[in-house]
C-alpha cells in the first residue's frame, strides 16, 4: 500500500507541476479573451464535493479501461491537483519581475527560453511548496482510492488503514501503527523543505 500510494503521489505531482507551471506561466503573462473566467474556474473546481464526481469518474474510467488502475487514479487526482497547481503558481508567477524576461529576450532569449532559464530557477521555493503540498493531496486523499480501486494489490495506504476496521472489532493498534507509518515520509518532506515551503508560501505577501 506504501509502495502504490508513493507511485500514484509522486507521478501525479510530476505530471501537474510540469503541466501546471506552464498553464500558470500563460495566465500569469499572456493576454487572452475570457483568462479572468477560467482561472476563476480552477477555484471553483477546487470547491466542489468530492462524492459528487465519484460516480462519474467511475463510469468514464471504465469505459476507457482503466479501472481499478494506478494510472486511472492518477488521472483523477490530477483533476483536483492541477486547478490548485496553477491557481497558486499563477499568482506566484505574478511577483516576479517581467524585466527580468525583457532582460533575457534582449540577449537573446526566446519566450519559452527565459522562462526554463529565468523563470524556473526564480520561481524554485513556490514550486517546492505547492510540489509538496500537492503531494500530500494525493498521498492523503481516501474517497476515490476506496471507490475506484477494488484489487489489494493497488489500494493505497489510507483505504489500507480503513481495512483494520472489520465487521465485529476494531484493531486500534494495527491502525495506530498504519497512521504513524503513512505519516513518517510527510513529516519527513516537512522537514526537509521547510525552509523552502515557508519562502514559497510568503512569497508575495506583502506589496512595495
Amino acid at each position: 500500500a506504501i509502495k502504490n500510494s508513493l507511485i500514484i503521489s509522486v507521478s501525479t505531482t510530476i505530471v501537474s507541476l510540469i503541466t501546471g507551471m506552464l498553464g500558470s506561466y500563460a495566465f500569469s503573462r499572456l493576454k487572452f479573451r475570457g483568462k479572468g473566467g477560467l482561472l476563476m474556474s480552477f477555484l471553483v473546481a477546487q470547491m466542489r464535493p468530492a462524492i459528487s464526481l465519484v460516480i462519474p469518474m467511475f463510469f468514464i474510467l471504465k469505459k476507457f479501461g482503466l479501472s481499478d488502475t494506478k494510472i486511472g487514479l492518477v488521472l483523477v487526482y490530477i483533476s483536483f491537483v492541477l486547478p490548485y497547481v496553477i491557481w497558486v503558481l499563477t499568482n506566484y508567477f505574478n511577483t516576479i519581475s517581467k524585466d527580468l524576461e525583457a532582460a533575457a529576450q534582449i540577449d537573446g532569449c526566446t519566450r519559452l527560453g527565459a522562462f526554463f532559464r529565468i523563470i524556473v530557477p526564480t520561481a524554485g521555493p513556490g514550486f517546492v511548496a505547492v510540489g509538496v503540498l500537492s503531494f500530500l493531496m494525493s498521498w492523503d486523499e481516501f474517497l476515490y482510492a476506496l471507490i475506484l480501486i477494488n484489487s489489494q494489490g493497488h489500494k493505497t495506504i489510507p483505504v489500507a488503514i480503513s481495512e483494520f476496521n472489520g465487521q465485529f472489532g476494531l484493531d486500534y493498534g494495527m491502525m495506530m501503527a498504519g497512521g504513524f507509518v503513512a505519516t513518517i515520509l510527510p513529516l519527513a518532506l516537512a522537514m526537509v523543505f521547510q525552509r523552502w515551503i515557508a519562502m514559497g508560501m510568503t512569497a508575495g505577501a506583502v506589496k512595495e
